[in-house]
C-alpha cells in the first residue's frame, strides 16, 4: 500500500513533536524509512505511541513524532536582487544564485543582497554587513522550515511569513545576543566595535535571548526596540515614529541627488534608502545620514522611492516614511563660462559663453534682466518672460546690452530634440560706457571736465593729441569725478577715462572725447591778413 507521507493535525503533544495521522496501509517500519533521519527508530515511535503492533496501524488515529528524530532536507534560497559590490563565498553575488548552508554572504559600502527563502520569506543584507547561512532545512513529511543566520556585523532586514508548526524557526543570531521569530517584520544589526546587537520590530513579536547567561528570553513586540550586549541592560524602547517627509522635492535636476533630511523628534541621524518607485529590490542606495542631507550619487534619470527613518541616540531605527522623486538630469548643461556670477561687463555687444557638453547636439540659452537689488530675481522665475532666447550649435552667444543687471543660463539639447536641465542661473551687471556729462570749462590757464559716477569709484584718465592715444600728453588717477589740468597750446587734443570701482572692477575705457583748445584771437586775422 501507499504511504501517506504527511497529514498535520492542528494538535500537537509538544513543541517539540509533529502529529502525523496515520492513513491506510501505513506501518511504523514505511514511515521510519520516509520520515526518519535513521529508519530503525520506528522502534522509538513504536515506544512513545505505545503502539501494540507496528504493522497494524488504527488508520484516523495520530503518531506523536519527535522533530529530532525526522529526516532534515537541505532547502537553498535564491539571491532575488544585487546592487554595488556584493559577494557570496567571497565572488561577486549574482541575482539568481542559490544560497545555502554554509554560504557566506558580505556587502561593501555601496553593496546589498536581497534573499528569496523557500517560504516566501525575504532576507536584506544591507551596505557594510557580513553574515553567513548556519542551518537551512525542511523535515520530511511536513512544509515546515529551519532557518539560522549569523550576522558577524552590520544589519539585517527580514520579512517573515508565520512560522507554521512546531519545528519552523527562524533565528538570527549575533554574538551577544539570538532574535527568533515566528512571522513577523523587524530589523537586527550588530556592531563589533561596541559588542551591542539591535533589534527593531515593525511589526509582529520577536523572542530575544542574551548569547551569554542564563537569563530568559526577553519578548520584543512590534513598534519597540532593544540593545542587548556592550554592557547595557536590555529594555524595550519605544520606536520613533515615521517621519513627515511630505515638504522633501520631488524633483532633482543634477546627477548627485542632495536630499534633505525631514526633522523628527528624537532623530540623532537617519537612515535613508533608495528603490526604484514601482519596484522594491533592489535597494540602490543605503546610508546612515549624520549631516541632515543624504547625498545620493550614481542614479540614472527616473523614478525613485526614498524610504527615511529616524534614528534614535541608542542607535535604533524607527518606522518608515516613503516619498517619491523624480531624477532628470540628462544631458546634463555645459557649465557657465563668461560673464561669470556677478561679474561687470561694459555696455554693448556681450558674448556669452559655455563649455562643450558631451550628450549636447545643440543648446538652449536664455537670457533676462532682474530687479536692481543684489540678489532679485536670479532664479528661475526671472525667465517667465526672457528679454533673449536662442538656439545654437555653438558654445558662444552675442547679445546688444545696455547698462543694467541681468541673468543667463544654458541648456543641453539632444538630436530628438530633448532638453536637459537648465545650468544654475548666472546674475551679471552690464556697466555703462564713461562719457564726459558736459563740455570742459576753459580758463586763461586751466582746464576743468566733469562727468557721472559711483560712490567708492576711483578715475583714470589719458589726454592725447592722439586720437588713437598712442602717445599721451597727461595721465593720471583721480579719486573726484573731475579732472582740472593745465591749459595746453591751442589745438586739438582727446580726453578719455575709466572707472574703477570700490570692488576692484575696472570698467572700460570711454570714447575719445574731442577738446578743441582756440589759440590768441589774432590768429583770427592770419589768412585776412594773407589776403
Amino acid at each position: 500500500m501507499m504511504l501517506a507521507l504527511v497529514a498535520v493535525c492542528p494538535r500537537v503533544a509538544s513543541a517539540q513533536e509533529l502529529i502525523y495521522q496515520i492513513e491506510r496501509g501505513d506501518t511504523l517500519m514505511a514511515i521510519g524509512v520516509a520520515l526518519l533521519a535513521d529508519p530503525d527508530d520506528w522502534v522509538q515511535l513504536q515506544r512513545i505511541n505505545k503502539v501494540r503492533d507496528p504493522r497494524r496501524l488504527p488508520v484516523g488515529k495520530t503518531l506523536r513524532i519527535p522533530y529530532e528524530l525526522l529526516s532534515p532536507i537541505p532547502r537553498s534560497a535564491q539571491i532575488v536582487a544585487v546592487a554595488g559590490d556584493a559577494r557570496l563565498d567571497g565572488r561577486p553575488a549574482v541575482t539568481g544564485d542559490r544560497v545555502g548552508v554554509g554560504s557566506s554572504l558580505e556587502t561593501a559600502d555601496d553593496g546589498h543582497i536581497a534573499i528569496a527563502l523557500p517560504d516566501g520569506s525575504s532576507l536584506i543584507l544591507p551596505a557594510r554587513s557580513t553574515a553567513s547561512v548556519e542551518t537551512l532545512q525542511g523535515y520530511a513529511g511536513t512544509d515546515e522550515q529551519s532557518v539560522d543566520i549569523s550576522l558577524e556585523r552590520g544589519r539585517i532586514e527580514s520579512r517573515v511569513e508565520p512560522q507554521r508548526g512546531p519545528g519552523a524557526r527562524y533565528r538570527i543570531e549575533t554574538p551577544t545576543a539570538v532574535v527568533g521569530v515566528r512571522g513577523t517584520d523587524f530589523r537586527a544589526g550588530f556592531e563589533p566595535d561596541s559588542r551591542r546587537s539591535r533589534t527593531e520590530v515593525v511589526s509582529g513579536s520577536v523572542g530575544l535571548r542574551p548569547s551569554f547567561g542564563s537569563k530568559p528570553e526577553l519578548r520584543v513586540e512590534g513598534g519597540f526596540g532593544l540593545i542587548a550586549g556592550g554592557g547595557q541592560t536590555p529594555g524595550a524602547t519605544p520606536l520613533l515614529p515615521p517621519p513627515d517627509a511630505r515638504t522633501l522635492p520631488e524633483l532633482f535636476e543634477r546627477p548627485l541627488v542632495r536630499m534633505p533630511m525631514p526633522s523628527l523628534d528624537g532623530a540623532v541621524a537617519w537612515r535613508a534608502q533608495v528603490v526604484r518607485a514601482d519596484a522594491p529590490l533592489p535597494v540602490l542606495f543605503d546610508r546612515l545620514v549624520e549631516d541632515g542631507v543624504a547625498r545620493i550619487p550614481s542614479l540614472p534619470d527616473g523614478d525613485y522611492r526614498l524610504l527615511v527613518r529616524g534614528v534614535d541616540a541608542n542607535g535604533l531605527e524607527g518606522f518608515d516614511a516613503s516619498h517619491v522623486f523624480r531624477l532628470k538630469a540628462r544631458p546634463e548643461p555645459p557649465f557657465n563660462g563668461n560673464p561669470g556670477e556677478g561679474s561687470k561687463v561694459p555696455a554693448g555687444k556681450v558674448t556669452l559663453s559655455w563649455t562643450h557638453a558631451p550628450e549636447a547636439a545643440r543648446y538652449l540659452v536664455e537670457l533676462s534682466t532682474v530687479a536692481d537689488q543684489p540678489g532679485a530675481g536670479d532664479g528661475a522665475s526671472a525667465f517667465s518672460t526672457p528679454l533673449h532666447s536662442a538656439r545654437t550649435r555653438a558654445t558662444t552667444e552675442q547679445v546688444a546690452l545696455e547698462a543694467g543687471r541681468y541673468v543667463w543660463r544654458v541648456a543641453s539639447v539632444r538630436d530628438n530634440g530633448e532638453r536637459g536641465p537648465w545650468s544654475d542661473p548666472v546674475a551679471f551687471s552690464v556697466r555703462p560706457l564713461q562719457a564726459l556729462s558736459e563740455p570742459p570749462e576753459v580758463s586763461d590757464d586751466e582746464m576743468l571736465f566733469r562727468w557721472g559716477g559711483e560712490p567708492g569709484q576711483r578715475f583714470e584718465y589719458q589726454f592725447s593729441d592722439d586720437e588713437t592715444f598712442a602717445r599721451t600728453r597727461a595721465a593720471g588717477e583721480t579719486t573726484a569725478p573731475e579732472l582740472v589740468m593745465p591749459k595746453p597750446s591751442f589745438g586739438t587734443y582727446y580726453l578719455r577715462i575709466r572707472s574703477i570701482d570700490a570692488d576692484g572692477y575696472v570698467n572700460a575705457w570711454s570714447g575719445a572725447q574731442r577738446v578743441e583748445v582756440p589759440g590768441p584771437w589774432w590768429l583770427v586775422l592770419l589768412p585776412l591778413i594773407a589776403l
